[in-house]
């Protein structure tokens, strides 16, 4: 199964230029998913600069009334599918 990896874009309008942030599995599947945003004229893989960390999530989860088994499921998943999860 491939990871997710965060991906920088940048959209241009009729009227504005905006930037987002995204994830995808890669570039080509990044771009499918946020088509209609307006012209895509930048992309890059940012994943290194936007690291999750597991036990944040975990505490943030259970202090905001999640159970034990919701918040390791969410941590798991995170786990599995984000390329840049740490402790």
């Amino acid at each position: 199964m491939k990871k997710n990896k965060m991906y920088n874009m940048v959209f241009q309008t009729h009227d504005a230029v905006f930037q987002h942030n995204g994830i995808a599995t890669s570039t080509k599947q990044a771009k499918e998913i946020y088509i209609g945003n307006g012209e895509l004229i930048h992309i890059k893989e940012v994943t290194e600069d936007f690291p999750i960390s597991e036990n944040a999530v975990y505490k943030a989860l259970t202090e905001g009334g999640f159970g034990e088994t919701e918040a390791e499921t969410i941590t798991c998943l995170l786990r599995r599918g984000y390329e840049n999860t740490v402790l």
